[in-house]
């Protein structure tokens, strides 16, 4: 059964990380994340001018959110600075990891257009995802898709094929 419900841990998981060696190093991206319905290859790119999509919460289905009966793609997108300190306090400059949460039902994420993830059925369709992993990509800090100290684009690309969708 599918929960509609966010606790603390949820809210926490949307996060990028590094590991230092005395502590975590964490950067929220909980909220200002956009949506828009439907499904493009170009929501991607870093380039694309999502001005006009709308805002929407993460930890909470899209249809909370104003998409009432919505089943299909949808994206998410936020801008995000990842600042070099986190990189510099790694412990042997190793991954950031991006932490998405749970995702109904199916995923690709793009780290500034470069697909650092998905979930997806056996078949690599992220139409076949299950709802119930949670999301967490990593990405080596040395990897040109960083933009250390200036704009970075997350988007993610989400199927739903039946209830409840989103980022949850």
């Amino acid at each position: 059964m599918k929960s509609n419900r966010l606790g603390a841990f949820a809210l926490m998981a949307l996060t990028i990380l590094c590991w230092s060696l005395q502590a975590q190093a964490q950067v929220s991206i909980a909220e200002g994340w956009k949506f828009h319905k439907g499904d493009s290859s170009a929501w991607a790119s870093p380039s694309f001018d999502d001005a006009d999509w709308k805002p929407i919460k993460v930890g909470t289905q899209w249809e909370n959110e104003g998409y009432t009966d919505y089943d299909g793609f949808g994206w998410y997108r936020i801008h995000v600075t990842i600042p070099s300190s986190l990189k510099d306090q790694a412990y042997l400059k190793g991954d950031l990891r991006i932490e998405l949460g749970k995702i109904d039902d199916g995923d690709e994420a793009y780290l500034n257009g470069e697909k650092i993830g998905s979930n997806a059925g056996k078949g690599g369709d992220i139409r076949d995802g299950s709802y119930e992993a949670d999301r967490a990509y990593r990405v080596k800090a040395n990897d040109p898709a960083i933009h250390w100290d200036q704009d970075n684009v997350i988007a993610v690309r989400v199927y739903d094929h039946s209830g409840g969708g989103g980022m949850w």
